[in-house]
C-alpha cells in the first residue's frame, strides 16, 4: 500500500501509527505532515514503513486517508474485515486539527 487517490494513508497497527515512507513513490502532502506531526505532539508511536493490503487487512486497528481537499476520511472496511470509522487514534488526530485549524482562522463558524 503506498497511498489513496489524492491522499495518504495511515493504519493504526500495534498501537502505532503507521504510513508509508516518503522514501517510496507517493506524494509527500502537506496534510500527512501535518497529521504526523499532530500525532508526534501527542506521544503516538509512529512507523514510518512500507506495508502490504494483506499486513494492513489482517492487522490493522483503524485506518484513515488524508488529504489537502478531503483532510480526513475514515475507512470502515478493509477486505471483508469491519474496522471503527473513525477509530479513536483517527478522531482524537482530527479532533486535533480542527482545534488548531480554528484557532488559526483557516476554518468557518
Amino acid at each position: 500500500v503506498f497511498e489513496g487517490p489524492r491522499s495518504t494513508v495511515f493504519a493504526v497497527m500495534d498501537g502505532e501509527i503507521c504510513t508509508p515512507p516518503l522514501s517510496l513513490p507517493l506524494l509527500p502532502g502537506v496534510t500527512r505532515l501535518v497529521f504526523l506531526h499532530l500525532a508526534r505532539e501527542a506521544g503516538l508511536g509512529i512507523r514510518e514503513e512500507p506495508f502490504t493490503f494483506e499486513r494492513m487487512a489482517r492487522d490493522a486497528e483503524e485506518v484513515f486517508l488524508v488529504a489537502s481537499m478531503s483532510t480526513f476520511r475514515p475507512v470502515c472496511r478493509v477486505d471483508d474485515r469491519e474496522l471503527p470509522a473513525p477509530g479513536a487514534v483517527g478522531s482524537r488526530l482530527v479532533a486535533r486539527y480542527v482545534e488548531l485549524a480554528e484557532s488559526r482562522g483557516e476554518l468557518g463558524s
